[in-house]
């Protein structure tokens, strides 16, 4: 019998770090000593409002960000200067955006590492790093304007949401994932709802080796750079899906097959709009009191009891309408602090 997940220990791909400024060079370490260097980082202060979430990536190369909640261009700035064997390292930091004396932030890191070996695909990315076991990649390329060009991903399974972002034009960031489609596209720093446009993705679902995209000026336009952020799903530590909400504080359980680290949440069906909630299992880590953060807003940590991280789900315990509109749909994403059972057949515990 086929074991349950192939990754027991979800930490050593995805990270949560909680963790209080000093305006000096720091090392921050996820917990549990966890062996992870991180190919992608998100940075968002949490005890005022004010500062974007940051995200920074390998390829792209340390102090470069973009922000989460605007379209605007890479920004050059010394932040986060080292991508470590266990975390990664800030410098001294006096605008509050990612370290600064006091301040409370929290850090969101996936892994990477893999950074030759593709082949095939219309448009070769100018570099990339991929993991085939926790399932993600992040690609620079550069766009031909041409309809239905592909990408190779190397991840040997079907991406199931994908982030693409112009590092050099203010593009917004354009989001697929597997429960809207790819008949049209959301936008990660827009409350909008799904939108109808085959000029993202062609009208073609990802494959194993490759994702399609249009001719669409923000994901494809001739000369202007981008980066892409590609997930695939494994069981047992990451999931995408959809669920229906029902407007009630006895919200929906969703089955995730582990209990979640990590999890984002958008409205998309109909003309619900919303914004995209982050809840993760490091900032109050205890139900209900799970704050949740907004990517495509700069607000500061909301202390509503929103949502239970259960050991193999989640439930929706409020009738916060972009996470809970009645008879509306809401597309997630999750990523696991352990499995709902191990490789050798072992629950995990509840919290």
């Amino acid at each position: 019998m086929a074991a349950f997940t192939t990754i027991d220990n979800a930490q050593e791909n995805m990270g949560v770090k909680a963790y209080t400024g000093t305006n000096a060079v720091f090392n921050v370490t996820w917990d549990n000593s966890a062996s992870m260097t991180p190919a992608m980082v998100i940075l968002k202060r949490r005890n005022a409002a004010g500062d974007a979430p940051l995200l920074y990536d390998t390829t792209r190369g340390v102090n470069k960000l973009l922000e989460t909640s605007n379209d605007e261009v890479e920004e050059s700035l010394t932040s986060l200067t080292a991508f470590d064997s266990d975390g990664f390292t800030l410098a001294a930091d006096t605008s509050g955006r990612f370290n600064s004396s006091g301040d409370t932030f929290v850090g969101w890191g996936w892994k990477a590492g893999t950074t030759s070996g593709i082949t095939g695909g219309d448009i070769t990315p100018d570099s990339y790093s991929f993991d085939t076991t926790a399932g993600f990649g992040i690609y620079n390329y550069q766009g031909s304007g041409g309809v239905g060009d592909t990408i190779a991903h190397g991840l040997g399974a079907v991406p199931k949401m994908i982030w693409i972002k112009s590092d050099d034009y203010a593009y917004s960031w354009q989001v697929y994932h597997v429960s809207t489609g790819n008949t049209g596209n959301m936008v990660l720093n827009d409350t909008a709802a799904f939108s109808v446009d085959n000029s993202r993705w062609d009208d073609t679902t990802p494959s194993s080796t490759v994702w399609t995209m249009g001719s669409g000026a923000t994901v494809n336009y001739s000369g202007r750079n981008f980066v892409a952020y590609v997930w695939a799903e494994k069981k047992g530590y990451s999931k995408f899906g959809d669920f229906k909400g029902n407007g009630n504080a006895d919200g929906p359980f969703i089955y995730t097959g582990f209990r979640p680290a990590f999890l984002l949440i958008k409205i998309y069906s109909g003309s619900g709009t919303g914004n995209w909630y982050i809840v993760d299992d490091k900032r109050t880590g205890h139900n209900p009191d799970n704050n949740y953060l907004i990517a495509n807003l700069t607000n500061a940590d909301d202390t509503g009891d929103v949502i239970d991280l259960t050991s193999n789900g989640f439930k929706i315990t409020s009738t916060e309408f972009g996470m809970n509109a009645d008879g509306k749909s809401m597309i997630y994403a999750a990523w696991a602090q352990s499995p709902f059972v191990n490789s050798s057949g072992v629950p995990t515990n509840a919290r």
